[in-house]
Formats: structure tokens, sequence, C-alpha cells
């Protein structure tokens, strides 16, 4: 496995450097953990998910058989506090779920459940002291859900 994410990135990152960092290493697989940023910088979940489809469509171009899995916003500490916090993230999420369903190469995995506990607020343990990036346990429930896909 190659970690070709870097901190601050945002999808359109991803689709711009993908020639320098993804491409070059033809992988058979490529796990997606994106949008946050995004929505942090002022993005819409529309433009979260038009994002996405336009990398899957230049991974696709160039290495049809690559497999992207595309791994849901979890509910961050830092959403319970704005307005539409988690409704803005559910539509992304939701966006990117309708699209998984229609690009072949694509996999959605949903982290609002397992993040989320028994009271629908999310799961604190599974972040660090940011209340936005994963924890060790995190990390731990989101290996799990990739296994299920791989």
């Amino acid at each position: 496995m190659i970690n070709r994410g870097f901190g601050g990135a945002r999808l359109t990152d991803g689709l711009h450097f993908a020639d320098r960092v993804v491409l070059p290493y033809a992988p058979r697989v490529i796990v997606l953990n994106a949008g946050g940023n995004d929505l942090s910088s002022g993005k819409t979940p529309e433009q979260v998910r038009d994002a996405c489809r336009a990398f899957v469509q230049k991974v696709g171009a160039a290495l049809p058989k690559t497999k992207i899995i595309s791994i849901s916003l979890p509910p961050v500490l830092r959403a319970a506090n704005e307005p539409d916090g988690y409704a803005t993230i559910r539509r992304s999420n939701a966006l990117l779920a309708e699209l998984a369903k229609e690009e072949p190469t694509l996999e959605f995995i949903d982290l609002f459940p397992a993040f989320s506990g028994a009271d629908g607020q999310p799961r604190a343990e599974l972040f660090v002291a940011d209340g936005t990036h994963f924890s060790a346990q995190g990390y731990a429930i989101v290996a799990g859900l990739l296994r299920g896909k791989l």
C-alpha cells in the first residue's frame, strides 16, 4: 500500500495531481478518503460529488480496471456545532453513494453507522482531540470496513 494523500487536500487537488501521485503507480485499488476539506472550504455537496466524478473518470480513462473505494464523510464532532453540519455531510454522502451506483469502478463505504452511537451522536473515542481526524480506534473500524471490500 502506498499513501498518496496529503494534509488539507481537496478532491480538486487529487484530480489536479493524479497524473503525478496516482496514475504512475497503476494501482489496482484506490481508497479515496476525501470531501471533508472541500465542505470546510465552502464547497457544496454537489461540488464534492462532481469533483469525485471527475477523479473517477480521470482514473478510469487511464486505468480502466482500477477499483476506487470512496469512504464517506464521518459524523465529525465539529459538525455538531454547525447549524446544518450533519445535514450537509449526509447530503454529500448520499450523492457519493448515488455516484457509486452510476460508476462501475466506484464503491462507497458509509461510515455513519459505525461512527455513530446508539444516541445518533458521533462516537468521540473514534476521533483525536481535533474531533475531525480518526483515532487509532477509528482507523481500526475503517480498516475493518475496507477489508470487506478488498
